[in-house]
């Protein structure tokens, strides 16, 4: 598994969890602040580009800001 962090609007973080248990092994998900939109993607290796493509995507829409 891979983890990366991300920042999102805190508006968007159910919608956020909705579509990743949709596409589902393609990540598991972790609030870890929810007042600050800080979450934890553990995310397949094997699935890695598919993720990549639908962050991006989804990025067109809403703020998503990936930690470094």
């Amino acid at each position: 598994m891979i983890k990366k962090y991300y920042y999102i609007n805190k508006k968007n973080i159910y919608f956020l969890r909705f579509l990743l248990e949709a596409y589902d092994g393609i990540a598991n998900f972790e609030t870890i602040d929810a007042n600050k939109g800080l979450i934890l993607l553990y995310i397949a290796r094997g699935a890695l580009d598919e993720f990549d493509m639908l962050i991006n995507e989804l990025k067109k829409d809403i703020a998503v800001y990936e930690l470094l």
